[in-house]
C-alpha cells in the first residue's frame, strides 16, 4: 500500500477514536503555551464574536481535537477573557495514572486561561456572574455525571440516537448570552490546528439550540471522526 493511502486510512477514517491521535493530543498538552498557540492555530469565524460586540458568551464544544488548546488560542490570539468548566466527579472511574494526567492538564491550562477552570461541582451562580461580566465560558456537551442531576435530552448525531446534557444552552439562556459552537480540528498534513467559531445562537429553546450546535459539529468533523475523544454513538447511546 502506498504511503499516501496509508495516511488516508489513518487520518481520514469514518470511525470514532484513534490511538495515534489520542497519544498525540495527550503529549501535546505538555508543550502548548502562548507561542505554540500563535504558531499552530488558525482561527476561522472571528467575525461572529463581533455580532454581540464581544460582550461574552458560552462556547459549547465536544471532546474533539485538542480541545484544551482552543482556550489558549481564544485568550492569546483574540484577546478575550475565557475559561472553561471541567468535572472531577467522574474521576473515581479513572485509574490513578489517568486521573493524575487530567489533574496535570487542569494545572497547566490554569496558567494559560484568563482565570482558573470552574468545576461543575461549584455553584452555577459563579458561572453566570463570569458571563454577565462580559467574559466567555467553554462548556462540553458530551459529559454525563452519574452522581449529578444533569438535564439530559435525546439528539441525533451522525445518524445515531444519542443523549447529551443541555447545560451549556441553559447557562447561555439564564445569562442572556449567546451559545457559540466551537470546534478545533488538527490537520496532519501541516501539523496545524484549525479553530472554528460558529454563528452565535440566542437561546430560547435549549434543546433546539444544542441541535443547531450539533449540526455545526457534524459539518466540520464529518471526514475526521477519528479525532473524537469518545466513541459517541456507543457511550452516549439513547435508551429509547
Amino acid at each position: 500500500m502506498k504511503i499516501l493511502d496509508r495516511l488516508k486510512l489513518r487520518y481520514f477514517s469514518n470511525g470514532y477514536g484513534s490511538k495515534e491521535f489520542d497519544a498525540f493530543m495527550r503529549k501535546e498538552t505538555f508543550i502548548f503555551d502562548i507561542s505554540y498557540a500563535k504558531t499552530k492555530v488558525e482561527i476561522f469565524g472571528e467575525k461572529y464574536l463581533d455580532i454581540n460586540s464581544r460582550t461574552g458568551g458560552v462556547f459549547c464544544f465536544l471532546h474533539y481535537g485538542s480541545f484544551f488548546l482552543s482556550g489558549v488560542a481564544l485568550v492569546h490570539l483574540l484577546g478575550i477573557k475565557y475559561t472553561a468548566v471541567a468535572s472531577k466527579s467522574n474521576h473515581r472511574f479513572l485509574s490513578n495514572d489517568e486521573e493524575s494526567f487530567w489533574l496535570g492538564v487542569f494545572k497547566r491550562v490554569n496558567k494559560l486561561y484568563s482565570r482558573d477552570l470552574f468545576f461543575s461541582e461549584e455553584k452555577p451562580k459563579k458561572l453566570i456572574d463570569w458571563l454577565i461580566d462580559e467574559n466567555y465560558l467553554g462548556v462540553a456537551i458530551d459529559v454525563i455525571e452519574p452522581d449529578r442531576s444533569n438535564k439530559l435530552s435525546n439528539f441525533e448525531f451522525f445518524g445515531s440516537k444519542v443523549i447529551f446534557q443541555t447545560s451549556a444552552a441553559r447557562i447561555a439562556r439564564i445569562s442572556g448570552k449567546p451559545l457559540i459552537p466551537l470546534t478545533i480540528r488538527h490537520c496532519p498534513w501541516t501539523s496545524q490546528h484549525k479553530l472554528f467559531i460558529g454563528k452565535p445562537i440566542m437561546v430560547s429553546d435549549e434543546v433546539q439550540a444544542i441541535k443547531e450546535a450539533l449540526q455545526n459539529f457534524e459539518r466540520l468533523t464529518l471526514d475526521h471522526k477519528y479525532q473524537y475523544f469518545h466513541d459517541i454513538p456507543l457511550l452516549y447511546k439513547a435508551q429509547n
